[in-house]
């Protein structure tokens, strides 16, 4: 029986304790893999990945390795069985484990994870046998593997880091049991964004705290009828265009008041509702801390805010945690607007949203202020109601009993999951002619290519525009009949044929 377990790990006397994920066959440790992952300094999410491949193979080597005479033999099997399933074509699987058939990027990152510590184990014991080992690869799959390395290189941040001798190493050999290549198709069209039609009523009746609200006004919703909390986490992924796991890293200090530019009203110096909230996001671990008036010198005493809250609170930034950690929150490699710093400044989209945002935010502030009282001290801007950090899981809780009041499914195929807001920020942007170039920066990606996903249009806008397009040209056709010749030579002869098509069918 394969069992995992979290484990505090301690080298030596002298070092600290790790807390690391450890796979038990019938109460023993896996040792290798653990070995691994201390001799690696893997991380939380890499420490996952490899718990979860190396679970799925020994299970699978403890019910079925008797039936193979070697090794190598079993890893075959089990890569086929990765991406065929065990379950027969008469509905029995006669070892149990009851896999389906599994996606290929899927099985492809297990096999890779499995390999790797192969790797590691040739590494620290050269006598031993390499259950997967390299093999020269034939002419075809040199041309396959020199093609995904160029693609590679071009569309790496860090393509300037690639050299030569990278591409010698990885376009000549090829692993015995190899991974199989994804059949290309299109993941752009099925990505969802949430609805805008629903996301005022989403957050109006959604998040609301009383049953019945007549107010459908957001400006005028107070903590006494609303979760406050709840609707500044999502006016940040809906129209600042975060994703869920970086708006657990924001700090009260992280938003401030700033004076709206663009307002050119003529009483906007003298009324905060010129203000708009300007939400900097910085990077957990390497972003500037935050200004401390009782430290005449935070620079010198503060190396970043992982340095900051250690020593200020006794925490490490959520994104070090394990992931199974109830505080845990994950951080993508962002574009950085701020080298320096290492953060990113929110651009609302629309920018009054913004100014809806700070307004909330200060109703917010007096209530946490309440429940932070009493509680352990911390920075993080949203709380529970014991003034603790708040999760992630229970922001996705409270969504989802927010989605049952208003009858609504959460799901990312109906494009109302958690990441759809992020989707939705980027697909307002598209329509609006938001040159790409700018899109980039307002997401935070590294490439251009990152953002085509959230900006990739709707079949249904592209049946419309199409459906536009060809009722203008119908229409000059129509209009001018003795011009139609001026199109472009292609598409006078379609237009020619289509309606020559027409007017048979109607005959």
């Amino acid at each position: 029986m394969i069992t995992k377990l979290n484990v505090l790990i301690k080298q030596d006397l002298n070092s600290s304790s790790l807390k690391l994920p450890v796979l038990f066959i019938d109460n023993y440790p896996f040792l290798p893999l653990l070995h691994y992952m201390i001799d690696r300094n893997t991380s939380p999410s890499k420490n996952e990945k490899l718990i979860q491949a190396w679970k799925l193979f020994l299970n699978f080597f403890l019910v079925k390795g008797n039936l193979y005479n070697s090794p190598k033999n079993i890893l075959s099997e089990f890569i086929k069985n990765l991406y065929d399933g065990t379950i027969g074509q008469d509905g029995i699987d006669h070892s149990n484990l009851y896999w389906e058939v599994r996606n290929i990027k899927n099985a492809n990152t297990i096999i890779s994870e499995i390999n790797c510590v192969f790797d590691y184990f040739l590494e620290i014991n050269p006598n031993a046998t390499h259950l997967n080992p390299w093999r020269k690869a034939t002419t075809l799959e040199q041309k396959i593997l020199t093609s995904a390395w160029y693609y590679k290189k071009n569309n790496s941040f860090f393509n300037h880091l690639i050299g030569k001798d990278d591409k010698s190493n990885n376009t000549t050999k090829k692993r015995s049991a190899h991974q199989r290549i994804p059949t290309s198709f299109d993941k752009l069209n099925n990505t969802k964004s949430f609805p805008e039609e629903i996301f005022s009523k989403l957050l109006v009746e959604g998040f609301r705290n009383r049953k019945n609200i007549s107010n459908s006004d957001i400006c005028k919703i107070s903590h006494e009828t609303h979760n406050i909390r709840d609707i500044l986490i999502t006016l940040l992924m809906h129209y600042g265009g975060l994703r869920i796991s970086e708006v657990f890293h924001l700090y009260v200090t992280d938003v401030i008041p700033v004076p709206d530019d663009s307002d050119d009203s003529d009483d906007s110096d003298d009324s905060d509702d010129s203000d708009i909230a300007l939400v900097r996001i910085f990077h957990p671990e390497y972003g500037l801390p935050p200004e401390d008036k009782s430290i005449n010198n935070r620079k010198s005493l503060f190396k970043n805010r992982r340095d900051w809250l250690n020593k200020k609170y006794g925490l490490h930034p959520r994104n070090i945690l394990n992931k199974d950690d109830i505080y845990y929150a994950g951080w993508k490699n962002l574009r950085l607007d701020d080298q320096q710093n290492q953060s990113i400044t929110i651009q609302w989209f629309p920018k009054s949203a913004g100014k809806i945002f700070l307004k909330l935010w200060y109703v917010y502030l007096i209530e946490r202020a309440k429940h932070t009282r009493l509680s352990k001290k911390h920075p993080y801007a949203f709380v529970n109601l014991e003034g603790h950090p708040y999760t992630i899981k229970s922001y996705q809780n409270a969504r989802d009993r927010a989605f049952k009041r208003i009858d609504l499914i959460n799901s990312t195929s109906y494009g109302t999951n958690t990441h759809s807001h992020r989707h939705a920020y980027g697909q307002r942007l598209a329509d609006c002619h938001v040159t790409d170039k700018v899109i980039m920066k307002c997401m935070h990606h590294n490439s251009l290519k990152s953002q085509l996903i959230y900006t990739s249009p709707t079949q249904e806008r592209v049946r419309t525009e199409l459906d536009i397009a060809e009722k203008k040209l119908q229409e000059k056709i129509s209009k001018y009949p003795s011009k139609v010749d001026k199109l472009s030579t292609n598409a006078s002869y379609e237009i020619q044929s289509i309606l020559d098509l027409e007017n048979l069918i109607r005959e």
